[in-house]
């Protein structure tokens, strides 16, 4: 599997905003995870990242901080990226019906 089929694949929420990409590199510049950065426009900001060499999905909340003192990072998802239509049942419980 591509990356880019990988990110096409998914089903975000539409309220999220496109931040960037952001890839994690090794020391010889190859590119081992690809990430994807939203803010979902409430508490957020959400990195979603193809591993390359295990073709995993890893989905990351950086929560902002209210006490000034920087900001949560914590690991919510770690799937095979192959296994999309679990990746997007994850995506629309978290995120969609949690807010509603």
């Amino acid at each position: 599997m591509t990356p880019d089929y990988f990110f096409t694949q998914l089903k975000l929420p539409s309220t999220w905003k496109y931040k960037g990409v952001n890839h994690t590199r090794d020391d010889d510049d190859n590119i081992m995870a690809y990430g994807v950065v939203y803010d979902d426009n409430k508490s957020k900001i959400i990195r979603i990242c193809f591993i390359a060499s295990s073709e995993r999905c890893i989905i990351v909340e950086r929560t902002r901080s209210t006490n000034g003192k920087g900001c949560n990072y914590k690991s919510v998802c770690n799937i095979r990226a192959e296994e999309t239509e679990r990746i997007n049942e994850f995506i629309l419980k978290r995120y969609i019906y949690e807010h509603n």
